[in-house]
């Protein structure tokens, strides 16, 4: 089926361009920072004979980098890529900075700990293994009846099945 042509009278809607495969979020970002503009050629300014020494030698230099900038690069990719690289740059330099010192912290503490817990259960279990069999069987079955007299004494005592009274 083919498509009619656009009513003359009405605007044709613009299709916002694909901003990378579906599912892929990383290109999408990728293709809404990476902008690359064309370098404009660069220009001398027409007073620059009368312009002090400091200021003729300032705008030389800079008709110069923006000559071998627009030299090396007339489409902008070269000066999008050292903005985007730099900006990579200050965002991971700033996430290591506020991020790596709080969790070496926390490591090293975890560290220590885990430590002291080794060290506890050691000694724990090195006093239970030296106790003779009858103390270790003693104290089960007084753990034993103490958690079945705490069971028995929190179980409600009304407790009935819900059909008992249609018998």
């Amino acid at each position: 089926m083919q498509a009619l042509p656009p009513d003359p009278g009405k605007p044709v809607p613009e299709e916002p361009a694909p901003l990378g495969p579906p599912g892929r979020p990383v290109f999408q970002l990728a293709r809404q920072v990476w902008r690359p503009a064309p370098v404009a050629r660069p220009v001398i300014i027409a007073q620059l004979d009368r312009l002090r020494w400091p200021e003729r030698s300032a705008e030389v230099v800079r008709y110069n980098l923006l000559r071998a900038e627009h030299w090396l690069s007339p489409s902008g990719f070269l000066r999008e890529w050292i903005r985007v690289s730099l900006w990579l740059a200050v965002v991971l330099t700033v996430a290591a900075v506020l991020i790596i010192p709080p969790v070496t912290a926390l490591l090293a503490g975890l560290e220590s700990w885990s430590g002291l817990v080794s060290t506890s259960l050691t000694n724990i279990t090195t006093a239970v293994s030296a106790m003779p069999p009858i103390v270790l069987a003693l104290a089960t079955a007084f753990l034993v009846v103490k958690l079945i007299q705490r069971h028995r004494a929190t179980r409600r005592p009304d407790r009935h099945h819900p059909y008992e009274h249609y018998n």
